[in-house]
């Protein structure tokens, strides 16, 4: 009898233990329980990169064809990505225009803004971002648009020619270049206009001028002012011997 009491009180003054909560213990997994005391292997981890779903060139200082041009010294230019992350979610989006980073952005919408520099080539350029996750996933997208710099350089004007014709019309033609596009030349003698070739033909601009019996025989003062669609000009002038006939 004392036995039996002896083993009783035993048991009454021991605590019971309950087993360990088990549960994935790895804060970086996808199921991490926080109030799990035994890892059981049951973590589960992103695998899965981020999605880039659509880069976004700028709308605004680029044409439909991704031309972008640069109209001020000042322009700045806007580009954008569309990325989610249904995993681990996504960390951060960095960006580049070909090597020059634009930077790393934290959060939606991921948008950055491109200044070129003065000596910012023309040409083909390449937008890149590459969007990372929180569990170390990453994947890249890139896209390609047009740059045109800033245009400041005015047209070259060279080759001053002239053809005399029948009853006193004479053709004034001068070879005008641009580094971009010629808009339209100017013509005029002695201060007085001869007219304005818009098209010409092969980078040779020209003008037909007439001359009456009531015109003075002399050296003439031919202005040609040539203009891009920039608005950047040039002119130079050039000399004529009219004999009167």
């Amino acid at each position: 009898m004392i036995r039996r009491l002896i083993i009783l009180l035993l048991i009454v003054g021991c605590d019971i233990v309950d087993p360990p909560i088990e549960g994935c213990m790895d804060s970086d997994a996808l199921n991490y329980d926080l109030i799990a005391e035994k890892d059981d292997g049951s973590c589960e981890y992103d695998t899965t990169p981020p999605t880039i779903s659509s880069l976004s060139i700028d709308n605004w200082n680029c044409n439909y064809l991704d031309v972008c041009t640069q109209e001020y010294s000042w322009t700045s230019f806007d580009f954008s990505a569309s990325v989610y992350d249904y995993g681990s979610g996504v960390d951060y989006v960095e960006a580049w225009i070909d090597y020059e980073s634009l930077g790393k952005d934290y959060y939606s919408p991921y948008s950055w803004d491109w200044s070129p520099s003065y000596f910012e080539t023309e040409g083909n350029k390449t937008f890149k971002v590459k969007a990372y996750d929180n569990a170390g996933n990453y994947k890249e997208k890139t896209d390609s648009f047009s740059f045109l710099p800033l245009d400041d350089e005015p047209p070259a004007i060279s080759g001053f020619t002239y053809y005399e014709g029948y009853g006193g019309t004479v053709d004034f033609e001068v070879t005008v270049t641009d580094n971009r596009e010629v808009d339209y030349v100017k013509f005029s003698i002695d201060y007085s206009s001869m007219g304005t070739d818009y098209y010409g033909s092969f980078g040779r601009y020209s003008v037909t001028h007439s001359f009456y019996s009531w015109d003075y025989a002399g050296t003439k003062s031919i202005k040609v002012e040539a203009y891009d669609e920039k608005g950047n000009s040039s002119s130079k002038t050039y000399s004529y011997y009219y004999s009167g006939d």
